[in-house]
């Protein structure tokens, strides 16, 4: 019976992994047309021939919004440019239209190779993802506005995190709009926008933000990580994927709370994030997607209304995060800014409370010996290390059933022709040995979080991306790049093309394989005693699209624990003897 338990949990452990593998590799795409909705209800009038806007509203009057949906791209006066650069980023703000249009991430590169470009994050001109910031008007609004073919004046032709720029514009009635913007040692822009309404009568003017980004392909692959809109409204974190918002399932938020803390919104990729950060009292932010003639499209719209008194100034900051998700870049921004569980952005799913703490782990482990595949062993190592007590009663209990096995044959030969029977008396020897078959696979169920954990870790984690272990393997959050079957390319079969199958994963086979000559022959029939003896073979195929990190932690942990059986059994039970 205890046997039977066993197989059925690792025939569980098997479908999870195939069903894991499959929503994987399979494709989630779904091009569903979006259809007007009550939301909808009216269409504004454009700000320029190169936009079409539409003002949404919920219908309980809860939000009142404009969601801009680009047909092509403003022709910028060159003269409007002002570059961005530090350390980290590279890239360009117009000041016609308030947008930051281009902005590349100098730390990483879209392929291990040396002349692989750097990753582009933002690109108004090739596929349509930029961020602009503006003024708006609401129904009380009479007074004229900057709007995007307006030039602002500047002080600079540079920003750089030392040196800020700042912006004005001044409308026919001698209001004044001012714009500073700053930058830090990393991604986070700060944006503080100033109203001086030197008029004899109050306005009421919309402080609005803007992402807004082209949805393609391969944002709608599915996969382990989390990607589309998320962050942390009202208390709540808020996650809607791209598919999603392209089936119009719009997300609308109203501030709720009124506090000093710091909310914030964005589009989260698996490794990058471009998010709308403010002090959500009220604010109000509409999420939404469509798909039209020219593609398809998501949007994120933050406003804040504003009535400023005659002859007074109303200043309000806001930020704009734009980067890689750094897990202790956010973590500090959290800390030192008050951004609002930041940390979510990277998506370590409902096991948070142990995926993060093993990642710290991983990178504290790295900083010392500077190779994550390394420190994937090390982690390994301790695990172990702290399971070592269960580990060493499991081993006795599996030395104790190998000495049942003549009994337990005598009983499978006496009641052969009696399954039930047969069980019963297995199970009352156990009781009668005081033999726990559960102690044995304890150890390897409570490793199975971990394993997910760090399967979490790998394919997530910017800091995992493209980090090197030895030799051949110089992606440890990438499948195993060697590929046995290329030996027969030479011949011109074709092999490869169609199956994939690593290194790794023939190690990891054989570790199994090593495991299971440990173990003590099952008390099952020869059919399931097949089933056991082919699993190593299974997970060999179905591991060959796991990340190579994951494998290397796989098979490491498997020998480990071979080596502290052999330990156990020739040192601590021998001597015992």
């Amino acid at each position: 019976m205890s046997e039977i338990k066993n197989i059925l949990i690792a025939t569980a452990l098997s479908i999870t992994v195939m069903i894991g593998w499959q929503s994987f590799t399979a494709s989630k795409n779904k091009n569903t047309p979006i259809t007007e909705t009550e939301k909808i209800v009216q269409i504004a009038e454009k700000n320029n021939s190169d936009d079409k806007e539409i003002s949404t509203e919920n219908t309980n009057n809860v939000n009142n919004t404009q969601i801009s949906e680009i047909k092509k791209v403003e022709k910028l006066d060159p003269k409007a440019i002002i570059k961005i650069e530090n350390e980290k980023i590279s890239g360009i703000f117009s000041r016609q239209g308030l947008s930051f249009n281009q902005l590349t991430l100098k730390k990483y590169k879209e392929a291990i190779e040396n002349e692989s470009p750097e990753v582009e994050l933002l690109n108004k001109k090739d596929f349509l993802y930029y961020s602009d910031f503006s003024f708006t008007a609401n129904e009380e609004t009479n007074i004229e506005l900057p709007n995007k073919m307006t030039i602002w004046e500047t002080d600079s032709e540079t920003l750089t995190n030392e040196k800020p720029v700042t912006l004005n514009w001044t409308n026919k009635d001698g209001i004044k709009f001012i714009i500073k913007i700053s930058l830090d040692d990393d991604y986070l822009f700060k944006i503080e926008r100033s109203i001086i309404n030197s008029t004899g009568n109050s306005i009421s003017v919309n402080f609005s933000s803007k992402i807004h980004k082209e949805i393609d392909d391969k944002d709608l692959s599915g996969g382990v990580a989390h990607e589309g809109a998320v962050g942390f409204f009202n208390k709540e974190l808020v996650k809607v994927s791209y598919s999603k918002l392209l089936k119009k399932d719009s997300l609308v938020l109203r501030s709720k709370d009124k506090n000093d803390k710091l909310s914030w919104v964005g589009f989260g990729d698996k490794y990058w994030l471009s998010g709308l950060i403010a002090n959500e009292k009220n604010m109000s932010v509409v999420v939404r997607g469509d798909t039209n003639d020219d593609g398809r499209f998501v949007q994120i719209d933050s406003h804040f209304p504003k009535n400023i008194e005659p002859n007074s100034e109303f200043s309000r900051a806001e930020y704009l995060f734009a980067g890689a998700k750094e897990l202790a870049l956010l973590d500090k921004y959290e800390s030192e800014q008050g951004i609002i569980m930041f940390d979510h952005a990277v998506d370590f799913g409902a096991l948070y409370f142990i995926t993060k703490p093993i990642f710290m782990l991983l990178q504290w482990i790295y900083k010392i010996l500077g190779n994550f595949g390394i420190a994937i062993m090390i982690l390994t190592l301790i695990i172990k290390f702290i399971l070592f007590p269960l580990t060493k009663k499991s081993v006795i209990s599996m030395n104790r059933m190998k000495k049942m096995q003549p009994r337990i044959d005598e009983i499978k030969a006496k009641y052969k022709d009696d399954k039930t029977r047969m069980n019963l008396e297995i199970v009352a020897l156990f009781k009668t040995e005081k033999i726990s078959p559960f102690s044995s696979i304890l150890p390897m169920l409570l490793q199975i979080p971990v394993f997910f954990a760090l399967y979490k870790v790998l394919y997530i984690t910017i800091e995992m991306r493209q980090a090197p272990f030895f030799g051949w393997i110089k992606d440890l959050s990438s499948r195993d790049s060697f590929n046995i079957f290329s030996i027969f390319d030479p011949l011109h079969l074709n092999v490869s093309h169609y199956f994939n199958l690593g290194v790794l994963s023939l190690i990891l086979c054989g570790t199994m394989i090593l495991q299971q000559k440990l173990q003590p022959k099952p008390a099952t029939d020869n059919g399931q005693m097949a089933m056991m003896k082919w699993m190593p073979f299974i997970f060999m195929f179905i591991s060959a699209s796991f990340p190579a990190g994951l494998l290397i932690y796989w098979s490491w942990n498997n020998i480990v624990t071979v080596l502290q059986q052999i330990f156990i059994e020739k040192v601590m039970i021998d001597n015992k003897k």
